[in-house]
């Protein structure tokens, strides 16, 4: 965004930057101003200017330098923004590192506490079902005696 009016001492880049910069001493309109002065539609430098007033072609290159100035300020300060960011990036990186760490030593930890009575309920179920497989043997075998005794009594009645 830009605001069409004089600027203070200060403006604020925030939109330009992502923070909060302070760039002094410069008019926002005069910027704007110099950014197209001095270019023409093929962007060569004073083909819109007249070469006759040399007074104009230093304005000209007066206010391109204090543009070119301007970018290298907010190029200046983009790249401190940069240093944060990646010195944050690094931090978060650590600090993703410390907590897999402790996911993996609480995994551990669980599992070393919770294996033991795992295999002990285990081993009682492999035990019950070899009990119940026994059961099961007898029962059916005490069936199979009833349904033969039973075919005999009624053999016996007919």
């Amino acid at each position: 965004f830009f605001f069409n009016d004089t600027a203070t001492t200060e403006i604020y880049t925030e939109q330009i930057v992502g923070s909060v910069r302070c760039v002094q001493e410069t008019d926002l309109v005069e910027i704007m101003k110099s950014a197209t002065l001095g270019y023409n539609n093929t962007g060569d430098i004073g083909a819109s200017t007249n070469f006759d007033n040399l007074e104009d072609n230093n304005q000209t290159a007066t206010n391109v330098k204090t543009h070119i100035n301007l970018v290298n300020g907010i190029i200046e300060y983009t790249n401190s923004d940069l240093v944060d960011y990646k010195r944050q990036v690094e931090e978060f990186r650590q600090e993703l590192n410390v907590m897999k760490t402790r996911i993996l030593a609480n995994n551990e930890e669980i599992f070393n506490v919770m294996t033991p009575p795992i295999d002990a309920l285990f081993r009682d179920l492999k035990a019950k079902i070899s009990e119940q497989k026994v059961e099961n043997e007898k029962i059916q075998t005490q069936i199979t005696e009833l349904k033969r005794e039973k075919s005999q009594i009624q053999q016996l009645i007919i």
